[in-house]
């Protein structure tokens, strides 16, 4: 990702079968360097700012508190934590991307 890109980036994803689920939450949103970047965790402000549609969809709108916490460089992947309860049952769940290189030189 270039810095133009990374100054328009979202993160997006879905959560699937939620047919027995309520609840559902995203309870954090980590970017973790492979290779010496810092690791990041999302704020608390826009993680809660973030909602699951009825389809399961969600973004993570861009904001300089996590895109300028990226090093340049550095490869990233996203790791979201879920919450939610199941058929009466706390459950929580991980999800992760590939992995992305940052370049803020471009």
């Amino acid at each position: 990702i270039n810095a133009n890109e990374l100054a328009a980036a979202t993160i997006t994803g879905k959560i699937a079968n939620q047919s027995n689920a309520s609840d559902v939450s995203i309870t954090e949103i980590k970017f973790i360097s492979g290779n010496g970047g810092t690791q990041h965790i999302v704020g608390d402000a826009l993680k809660n700012a973030i909602s699951i549609d009825t389809d399961g969809n969600w973004t993570l709108v861009n904001d300089a508190s996590w895109t300028s916490a990226l090093d340049s460089d550095k490869a990233y992947i996203v790791q979201v934590t879920l919450s939610g309860t199941l058929l009466g049952n706390a459950m929580s769940g991980l999800g992760q991307t590939s992995s992305v290189t940052i370049d803020n030189t471009i």
